[in-house]
């Protein structure tokens, strides 16, 4: 309708095959590893992806908002770690093929809520599963690398008839992941940006700061 669209998407994705040159090198110099010559080669990643969705105005289009569930199956996905050789300041990545998915919800919208303030957020719902990896089969049925369960965004923007505005943001995200080959995690964290600045016909001048409360969080 007018107001409303509703869709379903189906999509089926491909990623080429490859090899390991660093793991080829090294089994030719006669440096051992974990894996020996049998991954120095990877199969092509096929992937399916279920999405269902909903976008719609409310309230004369002072209100809108956005939500769509999603399912992705990975087949011979492509899967990468690091390798400790026999010297112990050298390692190599190494990627092979393993099952995995991922699943979740995304949702946005806006609210005008008068000429001046306008409040906005997203919120995203994520659970992933590495099913099968004979490669490293201990982390079978655990979560996905950089895959945090949630991610959370509100704010609220201020603008006058002169131009002057201001937006406020919150951030957060879920703890997750760093890497498959080893089971650190991150903490979760929040984060508030701030802009503040004035537009004019043509151009405009802002102050932004991100992180404002200096909170200390773990990147890679």
């Amino acid at each position: 309708s007018d107001d409303f669209r509703g869709y379903v998407r189906i999509a089926r994705g491909f990623k080429a095959g490859g090899f390991n040159p660093s793991l080829a090198a090294f089994v030719d110099a006669g440096v051992t590893g974990p894996f020996g010559g049998e991954l120095i080669t990877y199969d092509p990643e096929y992937i399916w992806n279920y999405e269902l969705g909903l976008k719609g105005l409310w309230l004369d289009g002072l209100v809108q908002a956005e939500l769509s569930v999603f399912y992705m199956d990975r087949e011979d996905a492509q899967l990468s770690q690091s390798a400790q050789l026999d010297n112990p300041a050298s390692f190599i990545y190494v990627t092979s093929n393993g099952a995995a998915t991922s699943y979740g919800l995304e949702a946005s919208g806006s609210w005008q809520l008068s000429e001046a303030w306008q409040l906005h957020g997203a919120l995203g719902l994520l659970g992933s599963e590495i099913e099968e990896w004979v490669v490293r089969p201990a982390v079978e049925g655990r979560a996905l690398a950089h895959a945090p369960p949630y991610t959370l965004n509100l704010g609220a923007t201020w603008t006058a008839p002169a131009g002057w505005f201001a937006r406020v943001d919150i951030n957060a995200v879920g703890s997750y992941y760093f890497d498959i080959s080893h089971d650190q995690k991150s903490d979760p964290y929040q984060v508030v940006n701030l802009r503040v600045g004035k537009d004019w016909t043509n151009w405009g001048v802002s102050l932004w700061g991100r992180n404002i409360f200096d909170k200390d969080y773990a990147t890679r």
